[in-house]
């Protein structure tokens, strides 16, 4: 699911791959070494997740977001330069649905760490949809 800049509202169902499309409002000499942006998403049951954004060429950046739980999950940028306005302080909702696929890995989540620590595991039962 690929939102656009001009894109406020996001769907995507639970545990899915959301990727959110900025665009700086200035050029960057070399925008790798000069900002830096991250989103902090907010979920439906008070977890706060914060993610990196990564430069994609020219003005353009992206930020790659799989909700946890299903409901409604909000999002703001910040950018270490405050004055670019389209990095520093934009918004989004993201509406996460249940996953109706068969895939397991997207049913129960993410892989953990094994109860041993030296493997990893999938979550044995569904993860709460709350």
């Amino acid at each position: 699911m690929v939102a656009h800049p001009s894109t406020s509202a996001i769907t995507v169902a639970q545990w899915r791959m959301a990727e959110i499309t900025l665009t700086s409002s200035r050029n960057y000499a070399k925008p790798l070494e000069d900002v830096v942006v991250t989103a902090t998403f907010s979920g439906p049951d008070g977890t706060s997740l914060i993610r990196p954004a990564f430069w994609d060429g020219g003005r353009t950046w992206r930020i790659r977001f799989a909700p946890t739980r299903t409901g409604s999950w909000t999002m703001i940028t910040a950018c270490s330069d405050t004055g670019d306005s389209g990095l520093h302080g934009a918004t989004r909702t993201i509406s996460a649905s249940p996953y109706a696929g068969d895939l397991p890995i997207f049913r129960h989540g993410f892989l953990k760490i094994g109860p041993t620590g030296r493997y990893l595991a999938m979550p044995t039962t569904p993860l709460s949809c709350g």
